[in-house]
């Protein structure tokens, strides 16, 4: 189990709180921490499981990913995120899912659902709660996001791994080189973590600039112009998304709207950033 973090050590007690209550054997699986942001925690929660704690140089979440990889003595790479929390069943259902793989080849996704507090404190958590991370969708595209991803080790370091040129989209581009390899990706409902939502406007819009540096940096000739021209228009393929969700409020599909056309000034300002060659957000 891989984890990058940067700048949210803050999260980890938590998290490996919830890690002690996975309902399979401890020896099942190895916590692997790696640290990009120079940090490293005075102390840890006391676990039943085995953890390492180690640094990548490197800036970025993927470096920091294929750090981790190197280090693993697992059989199988399991990726998530810092600011996630995982189901109790988690690692029992993704057990199940590796043991009705039919062979070589498979890389398995599973569910992630976004964690709020009981009522909606911004227009912004309303809007990252509404949007979700919705990885069944991407798997239904041939990719995945790393905040609940399991692959094969051997077949991940054949690979070459991850890209770490940019700060996001390094997963869907392993994703679709992997397919190109001729693997699957399979869907495991059952196996989820939840993810923490963002609340306010700079971790919203950091967000998003982030991810646009990830479309455009993993993007090369025609795709970055389709990146260009995408950003550059309206957001309607996100309108329609969220007009199409019925088990949303329409007051909060129209809240997740309002903040989703703000982004698209953020976007094309990051935009125009990249391509006069300043350096992509990271956090």
């Amino acid at each position: 189990m891989i984890i990058p973090v940067y700048q949210q050590w803050h999260y980890i007690d938590e998290l490996l709180r919830y890690l002690e209550l996975q309902e399979v054997s401890r020896g099942l699986f190895e916590l692997i921490l790696i640290s990009n942001d120079g940090e490293l925690p005075l102390t840890l929660r006391e676990c039943s499981y085995r953890i390492k704690v180690e640094q990548c140089e490197k800036p970025g979440s993927y470096a920091a990913r294929n750090r981790g990889a190197q280090l693993a003595g697992g059989e199988w790479l399991v990726f998530t995120d810092a600011d996630c929390l995982p189901d109790p069943k988690w690692i029992a259902e993704i057990e199940k899912g590796l043991s009705n793989s039919v062979g070589k080849g498979e890389v398995f996704a599973g569910n992630i659902r976004m964690l709020k507090q009981c009522e909606f404190s911004s227009i912004y958590e309303v809007y990252d709660f509404v949007k979700g991370i919705p990885q069944e969708v991407y798997v239904s595209a041939g990719v995945a996001a790393t905040a609940n991803l399991i692959v094969e080790k051997s077949l991940f370091i054949n690979s070459g791994g991850f890209d770490e040129r940019s700060y996001s989209c390094g997963d869907f581009e392993l994703c679709k080189r992997l397919r190109e390899l001729g693997c699957r990706l399979l869907f495991l409902r059952l196996a989820f973590v939840c993810h923490r939502v963002r609340s306010t406007w700079p971790a919203v819009s950091t967000k998003a600039r982030r991810i646009k540096g990830g479309q455009f940096l993993t993007s090369g000739g025609g795709g970055r112009l389709r990146v260009v021209i995408f950003t550059l228009l309206p957001p309607i393929r996100s309108i329609l998304y969220f007009l199409r969700m019925r088990n949303v409020s329409i007051k909060h599909r129209v809240l997740a709207i309002l903040v989703q056309l703000r982004l698209w000034g953020v976007e094309i300002t990051e935009l125009i950033r990249l391509i006069v060659g300043a350096n992509p957000e990271r956090r």
